[in-house]
């Protein structure tokens, strides 16, 4: 009985914070694609949780746009139904924040928890309508 109480004593039930991960995150993305298709999108995520997100288009720079906000992310509870590739991270991401389109505004379109997922050194996300798949820089 000594025994397993004392490794009962060393045991630990881990830290259950909606910062879950997020080291994962921190860092910037990019990926030639989106939305209009031509634009090269630019992802930055820092640790105090932070983001910054901008397309540019060469051929029609009147598409451009930036993005700085916050975000959160929060861990994924997987089930029986989840079909996920060995070594794919997976996380809830909230963001919110002012689009450059509409300064005024508060961007909050993803404030409900959304899935994001970290392949290796890629990134797939849902942001703005868009679903992007970004590589690590």
């Amino acid at each position: 009985m000594l025994v397993i109480a004392c490794c009962a004593g060393f045991t630990s039930c881990g830290d259950d914070d909606d910062d879950a991960g997020s080291d994962a995150l921190v860092g910037t993305f990019d990926h030639e694609g989106g939305y209009y298709g031509d634009d090269v999108v630019t992802m930055t995520f820092t640790a105090d949780g932070k983001m910054t997100a901008k397309g540019e288009d060469a051929n029609h720079p009147e598409y451009g746009w930036s993005f700085s906000g916050t975000y959160k992310l929060s861990s994924y509870d997987f089930d029986e139904d989840d079909d996920f590739d060995y070594g794919t991270r997976v996380f809830l991401i909230s963001i919110v924040g002012r689009h450059s389109d509409y300064p005024d505004e508060v961007y909050d379109d993803d404030i409900d928890l959304e899935p994001c997922y970290i392949i290796g050194d890629e990134l797939v996300i849902s942001f703005d309508g868009s679903d992007y798949r970004l590589k690590r820089q």
